[in-house]
């Protein structure tokens, strides 16, 4: 691994390959940078990322949106959990 100044302010997803996650509300939810959809099911998704698994509970799970970066979940969120 290398350093980068912070002075650059390079954003760390883009750097580290860490994962990004957002929110939007209760109702959906994005992950960019993950490496694999483990399990999908209306309520309960989990995404394996570089270091560890998310795990997201809830009801009502459909995948908006699908490719090898992002992957758009919406639904009600219950809880989200890094394993």
């Amino acid at each position: 691994m290398f350093h980068i100044d912070n002075q650059y302010e390079f954003p760390r997803d883009v750097v580290e390959q860490e994962v990004l996650c957002q929110m939007v509300g209760q109702k959906e939810f994005i992950v960019e940078n993950y490496k694999r959809l483990l399990l999908f099911l209306p309520d309960e998704v989990k995404i394996q990322c570089k270091n560890y698994t998310l795990a997201v509970k809830g009801e009502g799970f459909i995948i908006s949106y699908y490719n090898e970066d992002t992957i758009i979940v919406s639904g009600c969120i219950h809880e989200i959990s890094f394993l």
